[in-house]
């Protein structure tokens, strides 16, 4: 990237990298939290389920009792909570849930479990149970994790004698359900989406980087064309200033003469003044062209018979320098665009052969049809242009040869505003050259 900034002609890399970096933090963001998002949303929507399936199973099995061994397993019809009539079945690992009771003080007086286990292994589970602070929070026991679940006995015990109401008052059960399976799968899934997360972000970033890189490559260019065309619309202008310049020197130099014996210095200075007016309308032409706010005044036209009157205009110059003129192609090409435009083409196209063809050379001219196009195509003879130089013709101030052209009145401007009219009215142009011949050709859609 730091070449293509030094390529540019030093043309304030500095700005180029501060675009190029706002464009790739602004997408990095938005990629970001485009990512956050959905794995955000894909982590809730596991946790609620596996959070659901664990309310399920502690909530909603009303009794535990414990008959098997530990590989047995325990079941409950459980009612949904939207519908009475509805019920599903909570099958239940046995080494998954236990119970236990303990009096208003404490002291375990009841187990139900099929673990394994001492009467005193339990205490330290009802310890920690009775000690926190809601229903979601977590105890760890025997290096398991487990969720509680506190009742009053004559909850979980509805039915029980009169007798021993007042006993059942002052207990609590307090049920168990293993949740380390869940909760490292749902660690699994979060470092999982974590990792996955800040791949695709590295990747993205570099391909970010990348696409930044060539965003801004346009506006390299168009800065750089900007800059090269300031210079040389002021070089241009230079030139003529300075014979104005220096002539008006010359006429102030010598008052007391006539204007018939200072003709000479009055007919430079009109040349250079023509010269600028040219350079300015042709500037003021291509400003108009690239301006896509002004919209053509389409209409229905024949190109070929535009072309006969554009030729007509060259008719002098053609037989000054015994150009061999021929034609070919369709009698009638309905087009339909801004005709004073494809006149100011055509135009530009037949004073460049006109100018650049050889003297007692040839001159073609075809309208032909392709499908639903029209192509016109003008074919020259003469020095032709080198193949390293074709693609550079239609630059603004690009001139082949500087020292002919300054003496025709060019600029290298005609070829330029020849390709805006062609792009604006949605066709190509290109130009072809060999030795001995060089030929130009645009396309347009058929009416």
């Amino acid at each position: 990237m730091q070449d293509m900034y030094c390529g540019s002609g030093g043309m304030k890399p500095e700005m180029f990298r501060k675009l190029r970096n706002t464009l790739l933090l602004f997408n990095i963001s938005i990629t970001g939290i485009v990512i956050l998002a959905a794995f955000g949303t894909i982590y809730w929507i596991t946790s609620s389920s596996i959070q659901a399936d664990i309310h399920a199973k502690l909530y909603n099995v009303p009794q535990i009792e414990f008959s098997g061994g530990g590989g047995a397993s325990l079941s409950a019809q459980v009612q949904d909570s939207d519908s009475l009539d509805t019920e599903s079945q909570i099958v239940i690992n046995a080494s998954e849930m236990f119970s236990l009771e303990t009096d208003s003080a404490g002291k375990l007086v009841e187990i139900y479990s099929a673990l394994e286990l001492p009467e005193t292994a339990y205490e330290p589970a009802a310890r920690q149970a009775l000690t926190l602070k809601n229903s979601s929070s977590l105890i760890h026991w025997q290096g398991k994790q487990w969720r509680c679940r506190i009742v009053a006995v004559q909850e979980a015990a509805e039915g029980s004698a009169k007798e021993d109401a007042s006993l059942a008052k002052q207990r609590l059960r307090i049920t168990f359900l293993d949740v380390t399976d869940s909760y490292k799968t749902l660690n699994a899934l979060r470092n999982t989406l974590l990792a996955v997360g800040a791949a695709v972000l590295f990747l993205l970033a570099a391909i970010s980087f990348f696409f930044a890189n060539r965003a801004i490559r346009p506006v390299i260019e168009a800065w750089a064309k900007q800059k090269q065309f300031v210079s040389d619309a002021s070089h241009e202008l230079k030139t003529p200033l300075s014979i104005v310049n220096a002539n008006l020197g010359v006429l102030l130099e010598n008052r007391s003469e006539t204007v018939g014996s200072q003709l000479k210095w009055l007919e430079y200075i009109q040349a250079g003044t023509d010269r600028m007016t040219k350079l300015i309308y042709d500037l003021l032409a291509l400003a108009r062209m690239e301006d896509s706010s002004r919209q053509p005044q389409a209409r229905t036209f024949d190109l070929s018979h535009t072309v006969e009157e554009v030729l007509s205009t060259f008719e002098a110059a053609i037989i000054l320098k015994n150009i061999t003129l021929t034609q070919s192609g369709v009698p009638q090409a309905i087009v339909k665009e801004d005709e004073e435009r494809i006149r100011h083409l055509l135009q530009i196209l037949v004073d460049n052969a006109v100018k650049y063809v050889d003297e007692g050379g040839e001159i073609h001219v075809s309208v032909t049809r392709i499908k639903s196009r029209v192509q016109f195509e003008i074919t020259n003879t003469g020095e032709g242009i080198g193949q390293e130089e074709l693609p550079k013709v239609f630059d603004r101030f690009y001139r082949t040869d500087s020292s002919r052209t300054y003496e025709s009145g060019s600029f290298g401007l005609g070829l330029a505003i020849a390709k805006s009219i062609v792009e604006q009215a949605g066709g190509s142009i290109a130009v072809q050259s060999k030795a001995g011949q060089t030929a130009f050709m645009f396309t347009l859609k058929l009416q």
